[in-house]
C-alpha cells in the first residue's frame, strides 16, 4: 500500500491528481491518499470530496512530520517545487513533480542530486509521453524507416484562454509564462521523440500581450479583479524559438496562451528525409521513389473517456510502490529544463544562446 500525500489543492490538484488517483483507488490499485495540503481554507474543503479519508494540513512541514507519507505529488507553483521535494526526500518520500520541474537548471540538478542520494523516485507529470500517437512517433523514429529527421515545427498552445490561476502569471510564482507551463509538455515530448538529441543553441523571442487586453478571457471573468491580475502580468504568454542540435537539425516552436478564436489548434510536424510525420491527427507518409505511401497505424486513436492524468498517476504509483522504472529519466528532465532556460536567456539577450550541456 503506497500512502500518498497531494501538496497542492487547486484546480490541477483537484481535477488532475485527486481524480487520477480517486479512480486508481476504485480500480484496485494498492494506495491510499493519507494527506492534503494547502493555505487556502477553500481550496482544502474543495479536495475533501475527493478525498475524504485524507488529513487536511495548511503547512507542508508539519505535515511531512505528521503524516509522514511514502509518496508526495506536487502541485504547487515552480516557486516551492525545488524546496519541497528536497524536504521529501529527506523524510524518505518519493516525489511526483508538476512541471516546470523547476525555475532554473541548476535547482532541477539539486533535485535530481538529492532524489539519487535519497533512492527515491522524482517523476514528473508529463501525460503526452503517454499518448498512444506519441509514442507511435517515437517508435517511427527510432526505426530509421523515415530516415533522419532534419527538422520539426511545432505549435502549441491554448486558444483565447490564460491558465486557470492566478500564480501562472508571477514570474516569482511560476518561473516563466507560456514556455514554462504550457510548451513545456510539447517540448519534452518532440525531444522524446526525436531520441533526446544533444541540444546547441537556440534563439527566442518572447511577448506579454494579456496586459494589451481591453478584457481577460476565461477563466479569469470569474475572479475577483480578474483584469487587475491580467493588466498585472509579469510572464511571456507568447513565445518562439529555434532551436539547432548538435546532429545540425533543427526545430522551432510556437506557443501562446492568445491565439485568436478560428485559428488552426496545435500541431507538430517531423520534416525527414524520407517522409513526413504529423500530430493531431496522427498521419505517417514514406516517400518512396516518388510515390507518398501512407503508413499510419489504425490503432493508434486516443480514447476520450480516458482521464488525461491517470496514466501519469498509474506509473508514479508503480514507480514508488514497486521499483518500476518512470518512463521520464532524469537526464531527460535536465534537457527540458535546461531547454527552457535556454529560452528566456535569448529572450532576455535578445540574441542566439548556447544551450546548458547536460553531462
Amino acid at each position: 500500500m503506497l500512502r500518498l500525500a497531494l501538496v497542492g489543492c487547486g484546480d490541477h490538484g483537484r481535477r488532475g491528481h485527486l481524480e487520477a488517483y480517486r479512480q486508481l483507488i476504485a480500480a484496485g490499485e494498492r494506495l491510499r491518499v493519507v494527506a492534503l495540503v494547502d493555505p487556502n481554507p477553500a481550496n482544502l474543503t474543495a479536495a475533501a470530496v475527493l478525498a475524504p479519508e485524507a488529513r487536511p494540513f495548511a503547512d507542508y512541514a508539519t505535515m511531512l512530520a505528521e503524516a509522514r507519507p511514502d509518496a508526495v505529488a506536487l502541485a504547487t507553483p515552480p516557486l516551492f517545487h525545488s524546496k519541497q521535494a528536497l524536504a521529501a526526500f529527506a523524510s524518505g518520500a518519493h516525489v511526483l513533480c508538476e512541471k516546470p520541474l523547476a525555475r532554473s537548471l541548476a535547482e532541477a540538478r539539486e533535485m535530481v542530486r538529492a532524489a539519487e542520494s535519497a533512492g527515491r523516485v522524482l517523476a514528473m507529470g508529463l501525460q503526452l509521453r503517454h499518448q498512444r500517437q506519441v509514442r507511435a512517433i517515437r517508435e517511427a523514429i527510432a526505426s530509421g524507416a523515415l530516415g533522419t529527421v532534419f527538422y520539426t515545427r511545432v505549435w502549441a498552445g491554448h486558444t483565447w484562454r490564460l491558465p486557470p490561476s492566478p500564480h501562472f502569471l508571477n514570474q516569482e510564482l511560476g518561473g516563466g509564462g507560456v514556455v514554462a507551463a504550457t510548451a513545456v509538455h510539447i517540448i519534452d515530448a518532440v525531444l522524446w521523440m526525436l531520441g533526446s538529441p544533444d541540444l546547441r543553441t537556440v534563439s527566442a523571442f518572447g511577448f506579454a500581450k494579456a496586459p494589451c487586453l481591453n478584457g481577460p478571457p476565461p477563466p479569469f471573468d470569474a475572479w475577483k479583479d480578474g483584469a487587475g491580475i491580467v493588466a498585472g502580468s509579469t510572464v511571456e504568454d507568447f513565445a518562439t524559438a529555434l532551436f539547432r542540435f548538435s546532429d545540425g537539425s533543427a526545430l522551432s516552436l510556437e506557443t501562446t496562451w492568445l491565439a485568436h478564436p478560428g485559428e488552426r489548434h496545435g500541431s507538430t510536424r517531423f520534416l525527414a528525409t524520407g517522409g513526413v510525420i504529423e500530430m493531431h491527427p496522427l498521419r505517417i507518409t514514406h516517400d518512396r521513389e516518388g510515390v507518398i505511401e501512407d503508413r499510419t497505424p489504425t490503432d493508434e486513436m486516443e480514447d476520450p473517456e480516458r482521464h488525461y492524468y491517470l496514466d501519469v498517476a498509474r506509473e508514479f504509483v508503480a514507480a514508488a510502490r514497486d521499483g518500476i522504472p518512470s518512463i521520464v529519466r532524469p537526464r531527460e528532465m535536465l534537457q527540458t529544463q535546461a531547454a527552457i532556460d535556454a529560452i528566456y536567456a535569448s529572450i532576455a539577450a535578445g540574441r542566439e544562446v548556447e544551450v546548458t550541456p547536460i553531462d
